[in-house]
Order: C-alpha cells, then sequence, then structure tokens
C-alpha cells in the first residue's frame, strides 16, 4: 500500500509507527479512520491502494468525516498491531472502537492483527 505522510517533519510517533505497518498491507480500502493513543490523534484516509497520515484530528472546521475511531493507550495499540493481547485489550477496554464494522475490519487486517 503507498502511504503518504503530509507535513513529515512534525508527524508525531504514532503516524510513523503506522506508516511502517500500512506499508506492507494488501487490499483496497476506502474511508476515514480516526486512531487515538493518548495525546496523538493521527487521521488515516484510505482512498483504494494509498493511504495519507495526517497529525491530529483532520476536521478543518467541517463536520467530522471520520467512518471509524480507534482509541487506546499507545501500548495497547503497539500490542494489537503485534497481534499480541487483542482478546484482552478489548475485554478490559484498553482499547475502544467505534464506528462503521467492516472499514474497522479491513483496517484490523491491513496491519495484520486479523
Amino acid at each position: 500500500m503507498q502511504v503518504v505522510i503530509r507535513d513529515e517533519p512534525s508527524m508525531n510517533l504514532l503516524g510513523l509507527l503506522l506508516r511502517t505497518r500500512l506499508e506492507n498491507a494488501t487490499g483496497p480500502i476506502e474511508g476515514e479512520v480516526e486512531v487515538v493513543a493518548g495525546a496523538m490523534h493521527v487521521a488515516l484516509r484510505f482512498r483504494g491502494d494509498a493511504v495519507e497520515v495526517m497529525r491530529g484530528d483532520s476536521r478543518t472546521g467541517e463536520p467530522p468525516k471520520h467512518r471509524a475511531r480507534i482509541e487506546g493507550t499507545l501500548s495497547a495499540l503497539l500490542d494489537c498491531a503485534r497481534g499480541r493481547g487483542v482478546v484482552r485489550n478489548f475485554v478490559t477496554r484498553a482499547i475502544r472502537v467505534g464506528g462503521d464494522p467492516r472499514l474497522l475490519f479491513r483496517f484490523a487486517r491491513a496491519l495484520g492483527t486479523l
């Protein structure tokens, strides 16, 4: 998957970590996903086989466009990205998700979590 980072010099750690995971992802995805880890916010805009990674909330005074949201601690998100502790993190609510379940499922598969 082609990954483009908007304003790379000021990208936070979460965005850089997601870039490395998404570079090896396969399969087209459409939609926007917001990922939140502590104070770090990253918006991912998927368009087919490409993804744009943006720091912070991608909203610029417009209504929210995110179809899915994932929020949790950085350690819990990293565990899930590595395929460890997925069920435990969801049961203990260390990771919370919301929005379109089909988009969340495709995103999880792209990360290699499922």
